[in-house]
């Protein structure tokens, strides 16, 4: 039985294709996040865990305490997106450093 479905979703920017890939992973593995948490990962993802990315997810009004921040960092560690490196600073998970172009297969099975 093959029953495949093809879609395909143009996006603006690289943030907004990390945006929509974790979106699809959340929704596919029931995880608990928000919109807001999905931005502010992605905008880890893609910039790095920095002070100048702390100030752009704070200035874009993404959350609005350096708790709130570090509270996300551990929910999205314990969901296995990010991980601390060597340094002790919370790096991407390999399979979310993305290019221009994103394949998701999925299989879903109720046997």
């Amino acid at each position: 039985m093959k029953n495949i479905v093809t879609l395909r979703k143009l996006t603006k920017s690289n943030l907004e294709l990390l945006q929509k890939t974790i979106r699809i992973i959340c929704v596919v593995e029931d995880y608990p996040f928000s919109d807001g948490e999905i931005e502010v990962l992605a905008h880890i993802i893609a910039y790095g865990d920095t002070p100048k990315t702390y100030e752009l997810i704070l200035k874009n009004g993404l959350i609005k305490s350096k708790n709130v921040y570090y509270n996300m960092k551990n929910k999205f560690k314990k969901f296995d997106f990010l991980h601390k490196n060597d340094k002790r600073q919370y790096v991407a998970n390999e399979d979310l450093v993305l290019g221009t172009r994103v394949g998701i297969i999925i299989t879903l099975d109720n046997s």
